[in-house]
């Protein structure tokens, strides 16, 4: 107010005379040459209406507009120019497209350079660059996107030589590549502690473009071992991945798609299960759809993907003792086979804050996924059965520091023919690092087992073994501050709320089977592999045998 100036302040008042609207009474369109495209045309790409506010920023907008059409037709080189002038009624104005379209554009030689490891036809087949072609917004873009999605190079650029300053019908183009593996084969040793393998150790060969055509795979070596004695292995597995791109399978079956091929042997000790041996295989084809970002929109994939799965497992029980010469044996082996066909489907628009794809350290956005399988005896398999599952993640942005994430999932099992449960080994279990916090590994829901204590008669003692159900419903909410940044990578804290129910029907279910942890991330660090993060969390309603007291994890990467 002008009573609480200073003497020595200055006061300034604005006076502000709107005055009448001025509007844009019609857009005139001309051509200068030869043209493709109708004024029809044209007047439905401006999406400008007649009696409109005049504001040149829209009006520039829908010029720019209009030269991306263009340039999607084929004649990247049209130029427009807007004219505004008066019109014969008072406070309107004419707004003249002058347009240019420069003529087609079609694409000459192509050179290729940066490919010590690729094969040329590779990038030629995902580039789609063939000569005479025209040119292009989606060939030119959607040629460097799908370069990109092959995963074989760290960066990709398309240059058009004259582009700008040649008025000829065609331009010649140099395609740089800059491969992201240096080597067609190495090895990556791991050592390591989990609460699923203990101490361990693992050894991978990884031949990442062997025969330089995209076909790649890995061999995986993974042995616990204790102290003090070496050699006991309470984990132990075989794995090998071979990988077959989508432009390897086009060429030879006339089919576009990634192709997996995975084999895998299995030996590790549970408690519910003892020593429990597992092999098997399994084939799947995947496909899948991006979309670049873009100012006004992210980026995101969709991803299909069909499987077939075979395993089998072994392992033993106690043995119940018939008649005959079997008196010696106390443990049987016991076999279960499945075999199973499914079908998954992933969307995911988790994106960093320029809008590109970023599943592992997302600024904002959100995944969905779902999935069926069917297991069946004619599929080489013991049961018959149908599995189906669902997830959710999202994560927003509040603040510039703090960011939001819930997460959610479904799995359900259903026996079919006369079953009521699944094969106890394909149950479902909740309860550690990548399910429900605060418990002990697939500790979530827990069943007694009343056992004698030899050699005394009548003296019976409480096991708690884990227990897994038809039904596994996971949730979780997270919300991150990040604090300071060392060298390059953000650390972060975070509070947590897990929750999670184990069940056989819904009709059986209850409230009182949820089951609720919190916890605190004392330090996340957020790397551009994903989030490292050391973590506490305890029950909220503790049970007999759970942690009373909490308990440790450490994650790596987003759960589920």
């Amino acid at each position: 107010l002008a009573s609480e100036r200073a003497p020595r302040d200055l006061y300034v008042r604005f006076d502000i005379d709107e005055g009448p609207r001025t509007e844009v009474a019609r857009i005139e369109v001309e051509f200068v040459g030869d043209h493709k495209a109708s004024r029809d045309q044209v007047l439905a790409q401006l999406a400008v209406e007649p009696h409109t506010p005049y504001i040149v920023g829209n009006l520039e907008r829908a010029g720019k507009r209009l030269g991306d059409w263009f340039w999607g037709i084929g004649r990247p080189r049209a130029r427009i120019t807007l004219a505004v002038t008066p019109a014969d009624e008072p406070h309107q104005v004419v707004a003249t497209y002058k347009i240019d379209e420069g003529g087609d554009v079609r694409i000459g030689k192509v050179v290729i350079r940066g490919n010590f490891n690729t094969d040329a036809w590779v990038i030629r087949r995902e580039l789609r660059f063939r000569e005479g072609a025209l040119l292009t917004e989606a060939l030119y873009t959607g040629g460097r996107s799908r370069l990109q999605a092959t995963g074989l190079f760290s960066a990709v650029s398309i240059e058009l030589l004259d582009f700008e300053e040649g008025r000829g019908d065609t331009v010649n183009v140099v395609v740089k590549v800059e491969e992201r593996d240096d080597h067609r084969a190495y090895v990556d040793f791991e050592l390591g502690r989990s609460s699923q393998k203990g101490t361990f150790f693992k050894i991978n060969p990884v031949f990442p473009n062997p025969f330089g055509n995209g076909i790649n795979g890995e061999l995986s070596i993974t042995r616990s071992f204790g102290f003090p004695d070496v050699l006991a292995a309470k984990y132990q597995s075989y794995e090998a991945t071979a990988r077959l791109p989508r432009w390897w399978t086009r060429r030879t079956i006339g089919f576009a798609a990634d192709t997996e091929l995975t084999a895998f042997w299995r030996r590790q000790e549970t408690e519910r299960f003892g020593f429990l041996t597992s092999w098997g295989g399994s084939v799947g084809v995947s496909r899948s759809w991006q979309r670049a970002g873009a100012p006004d929109r992210d980026a995101r994939s969709i991803a299909a993907t069909l499987h077939y799965d075979f395993r089998k497992f072994g392992r033993t029980e106690e043995a119940v003792r018939l008649a005959g010469n079997n008196g010696s044996l106390s443990t049987s082996p016991v076999d279960n086979r499945t075999g199973a066909i499914g079908l998954t489907l992933t969307l995911d628009q988790r994106v960093d804050a320029r809008g590109n794809l970023s599943p592992l350290t997302p600024d904002h956005g959100y995944k969905l996924e779902g999935g069926v399988s069917f297991a069946s005896r004619y599929l080489l398999g013991q049961d018959t059965f149908i599995k189906v599952h669902g997830g959710a993640q999202w994560i927003h942005q509040l603040t510039g520091r703090l960011q939001l994430r819930l997460d959610s999932r479904y799995d359900q099992g259903i026996p079919l023919g006369n079953a009521v449960l699944l094969p106890e080994v394909e149950r479902f279990f909740a309860g550690g690092d990548d399910t429900v916090r605060g418990f002990d590994e697939d500790r979530l829901a827990i069943e007694l087992v009343e056992q004698p204590v030899p050699p005394f008669d009548g003296l019976t003692q409480i096991k708690t073994l884990p227990a897994g159900g038809n039904i596994r419903l996971l949730g979780g909410v997270d919300t991150q501050v990040r604090l300071w940044q060392v060298k390059g990578i953000n650390l972060a804290s975070a509070v947590f709320v897990d929750a999670g129910s184990i069940v056989n029907t819904f009709s059986s279910f209850a409230l009182d089977d949820i089951r609720p942890a919190v916890g605190i991330a004392l330090i996340r660090a957020l790397t551009p592999f994903g989030p490292l993060s050391l973590e506490y969390a305890l029950p909220v309603f503790p049970r007999e045998g759970d942690p009373t007291q909490g308990r440790w994890h450490f994650s790596v990467a987003l759960r589920y």
